[in-house]
């Protein structure tokens, strides 16, 4: 079965994997979990780890694993998989050191990512009505177009891999991410 992935669980999937998973998923902050390190109670560093430590990197090589399917798509619309994170984060966290502050990347790494962004066209600053001395992103309508395309690809790698699930365990899983956010 190779049901769709339903609206609501992108939201649900990137507030309960983003944060735990985008540190393994940085060259310059970590590793990229192998695709053969998948027994249990190993990690792409092939240390050896506590059912505790299990029991998060199992959803994070699942979170990494999608993300690593959906790349050459993202790719191939001119995003890095962490330019589209911060794209789609952007109305949400209109401001740089805003979006820098949430656990899932350093400063520097946003900086980056925002002039990247900025450069392609997929981003602008624009000065804050409310307050002269602040800039503030927005998402132009090619930025729009472009994580709309990227969600779409994340979706279907994410329907890949909830085609896996038989119905009852999909509408499980679906229940405790809502859970867990």
């Amino acid at each position: 079965m190779n049901a769709a992935l339903p609206a609501c669980t992108w939201p649900a999937l990137r507030r309960v994997y983003l944060p735990l998973s985008t540190p393994l998923l940085s060259g310059d902050q970590g590793v990229i979990p192998r695709p053969s390190s998948s027994a249990i109670g190993t990690s792409s560093c092939s240390t050896v780890r506590s059912s505790s430590e299990y029991s998060i990197c199992s959803p994070m090589n699942a979170h990494a694993s999608v993300i690593t399917a959906a790349a050459p798509g993202i790719a191939a619309i001119g995003l890095e998989p962490k330019e589209l994170f911060v794209l789609g984060e952007v109305e949400q966290h209109p401001y740089p050191a805003e979006r820098a502050a949430t656990p899932c990347m350093p400063k520097p790494s946003v900086t980056v990512y925002v002039k990247r962004l900025e450069a392609a066209a997929l981003l602008r600053r624009e000065i804050d009505s409310a307050d002269l001395r602040r800039h503030r992103l927005v998402v132009t309508p090619a930025g729009r177009k472009a994580s709309a395309q990227g969600k779409a690809l994340l979706s279907r790698a994410y329907s890949d891999r909830l085609g896996r699930l038989g119905a009852a365990e999909q509408a499980s899983l679906l229940a405790l991410l809502e859970k867990m956010s």
